[in-house]
């Protein structure tokens, strides 16, 4: 394969820049409908499509659209890693919806262990990622393991796909005294989704300092109106002028000064 195909309406490539796909691969995902990205990986005579955990039931009819056309243009066979050889016309009855639940059923119960664990666990999707602990873990509640698997789901689209007026603030890597930490930058006149960082910035104006508080500091900040999406993410609406003062004075009390 010497160029990457054209796609449908709503999905995408991206480069491996994401810290967990291989070096080389491209992630392939549905805008508004995928939890994770899928690998992409090529070369000639031979395409590798990878899956992670979490992928919804979409994510696996991109995955088997995508190397089944791949299998029938190439004339090449298929290979699965837990099914073997399998020809590109039985690829989809074998790769049905009863093992691709399975897969999302043990997927779900072993996030969820290791979040209650170990402590809130970070799982890479196609926009951000989506971070696992106590609040997900209470919002999931006592369901059976399909009901939980369905609103985990619908709790990473959230996280994803948040409603279009809310700009996606970016994070960036960092370090001080030899300590590397994430920030984000917050721009507090319009909605936005914060991302879980160590550190949100409260950028300099041409009238204000640039102001750098501890991330979880965002609840403590008078007049902001705030809800997480997730235990990390959070949907957070514009500070009115008059409120900003305040929430500025009280960011001060908070500042990081190292």
């Amino acid at each position: 394969m010497s160029a990457m195909p054209d796609l449908p309406p709503g999905v995408a490539w991206s480069s491996a820049v994401e810290d967990f796909l291989p070096a080389g691969a491209f992630g392939l995902w549905q805008a508004g409908v995928s939890t994770r990205r899928l690998a992409f990986d090529h070369e000639p005579g031979r395409l590798q499509l990878t899956m992670y955990a979490g992928a919804c039931l979409e994510d696996w009819d991109l995955a088997i659209d995508v190397i089944e056309a791949a299998a029938i243009w190439s004339d090449n066979a298929i290979a699965a890693d837990f099914l073997g050889a399998v020809e590109p016309a039985a690829m989809r009855a074998a790769l049905g919806r009863d093992l691709q639940y399975g897969q999302l059923l043990s997927s779900v119960r072993t996030m969820l262990f290791m979040a209650a664990e170990k402590g809130p666990i970070s799982i890479p999707g196609p926009a951000r990622r989506t971070v696992i602990g106590p609040r997900v873990i209470a919002e999931l509640g006592p369901h059976d393991d399909v009901a939980r698997a369905e609103r985990f789901v619908s709790i990473m689209r959230r996280v994803q796909w948040p409603p279009s007026r809310y700009e996606s603030a970016t994070s960036f890597d960092a370090s001080g005294n030899g300590a590397p930490y994430t920030l984000c930058i917050w721009q507090r006149t319009h909605p936005c989704l914060l991302p879980a960082t160590d550190r949100l910035v409260l950028p300099k104006t041409e009238h204000e300092r640039t102001i750098v508080v501890p991330r979880a500091c965002l609840d403590e900040l008078p007049g902001v109106e705030a809800r997480y999406v997730d235990d990390g993410n959070q949907l957070v609406e514009p500070v009115r002028d008059d409120a900003w003062g305040a929430v500025r004075a009280r960011a001060a009390e908070l500042e990081i000064r190292t």
